[in-house]
């Protein structure tokens, strides 16, 4: 185990960058993981300009509809309402980002 200057124990890792150990114990809380990335993702959605965050949206978009060989989630999910599923997730993903996108496009054409 190695020492940082200001004397924290570091976690060996093959990468050149070095980890504080007691955060390597933090990443193995579920609950404390959560909570930094929904910290994360409000400092991004922050920073993140509408026209970064359509093409992120929009990858994603494009990764859901080549999993189920679709256009529109409304399709690949004809036969549910979401509510009957064993796991929507997906399914209420791709509403929410066709929901989100439709309201960047508004946003932008505003402006």
């Amino acid at each position: 185990m190695q020492r940082l200057a200001n004397m924290l124990e570091i976690a060996d890792t093959t990468r050149h960058k070095k980890v504080p150990k007691y955060v390597v114990e933090l990443w193995n809380d579920p609950g404390y993981c959560f909570k930094m990335q929904m910290i994360y993702q409000k400092k991004k959605s922050i920073i993140q300009s509408p026209e970064e965050r359509l093409k992120e949206i929009d990858e994603e978009i494009v990764a859901l509809q080549m999993k189920y060989h679709c256009e529109h989630y409304l399709d690949a999910f004809k036969a549910y309402n979401g509510d009957d599923m064993d796991d929507p997730t997906d399914y209420w993903n791709w509403q929410d980002l066709e929901e989100e996108r439709s309201q960047i496009l508004r946003d932008i054409k505003e402006n």
